[in-house]
């Protein structure tokens, strides 16, 4: 299989083309970055990847490359301004969505059969619950209605184009190579450090999906011709913010004390967030292999070892 990436050196992106070089697909990755000096999360697997230069901005230089490529399914992960202090950019509104339909259109001149976009569960606004592909969305930042917005106008092109999209409204994954300003990676640093940030109470209920469960969704997706629409991209599980910090403490040193309560809720804080998977298994019978407990020791060994804080 022939597939094209965007976002490819990113946290998911790059767990995703680890994944297909170890299946023997063909990977071609768009980046900023043509050295593997550039590109930490992929450096040992870069000579592997048929590297095309380019980013968002300039996707038409792709209008030529693309068709010769010939894919067989694009995955576009690439997104500009993820972290919190963007999420109201203007720029989501107007350079998120416009290359994502620029994607979708040299997607379209490629004749590449599978167009699979990473949305987010942003898309359903403060909602509370589990949530079926079928709730109502409200979203109330600029990135969560440029997502939803895509979700909307990409199934809409796979209809009229005869292109198979799907559609991934992506809950919390986490795992190793993560962003280090996530409250996961953040939280395993800190007390790798002896140290805790201050905490709410942690009764917040939670959906984390481990990164190798979430890949191997998306491939199981492109493989099933059943699969095709929006779907959540979650564990279908919950557990208390409390019960993971504390298992995140245990596995680390049980004798750092959590300053849980330390910090007040926020006024728009959703207490339960959880996504309904049942659409996603029946179209493509995809289940979370990881526990959280699993990927959750996983996820501290790397860091462990990456940082040299006393090996796993």
């Amino acid at each position: 299989m022939r597939c094209f990436v965007t976002g490819a050196t990113g946290f998911l992106g790059s767990a995703l083309v680890r994944r297909l070089l170890m299946e023997g697909h063909e990977v071609h990755a768009m980046t900023r970055n043509v050295q593997s000096a550039g590109c930490w999360r992929l450096a040992d697997v870069f000579s592997r990847i048929h590297v095309v230069a380019g980013d968002l901005g300039r996707l038409d230089l792709l209008e030529g490359v693309l068709p010769s490529i010939a894919p067989d399914v694009v995955f576009h992960l690439g997104w500009e301004g993820v972290g919190s202090a963007a999420r109201n950019s203007a720029r989501q509104l107007v350079d998120n969505v416009n290359h994502t339909l620029k994607m979708l259109d040299l997607c379209r001149i490629a004749k590449c059969p599978v167009f699979v976009g990473v949305g987010s569960q942003a898309e359903y606004g403060i909602a509370q619950g589990v949530l079926t592909e079928d709730s109502p969305c409200r979203p109330v930042t600029a990135y969560g209605v440029a997502k939803y917005s895509l979700s909307l106008l990409a199934t809409k092109f796979g209809e009229v184009t005869d292109t198979r999209v799907v559609w991934f409204r992506l809950f919390s994954a986490y795992g190793p190579k993560d962003d280090p300003s996530h409250m996961l990676p953040f939280l395993i640093t800190s007390l790798l450090q002896g140290t805790c940030p201050p905490l709410t109470l942690g009764e917040q209920l939670w959906d984390y999906l481990y990164v190798e469960d979430a890949v191997e969704a998306m491939l199981s997706a492109v493989a099933s011709l059943q699969a095709n629409g929006i779907f959540n991209l979650a564990s279908g599980q919950s557990q208390t913010l409390r019960t993971v910090i504390e298992s995140v403490r245990d596995a680390i040193d049980p004798e750092l004390v959590l300053g849980f309560g330390e910090l007040p809720y926020r006024p728009d804080q959703m207490m339960h967030l959880e996504g309904d998977i049942t659409r996603l298994r029946a179209a493509t019978g995809w289940e979370p292999r990881y526990s959280l407990q699993d990927g959750l020791r996983t996820t501290i060994g790397w860091y462990k070892e990456e940082f040299k804080y006393g090996g796993s």
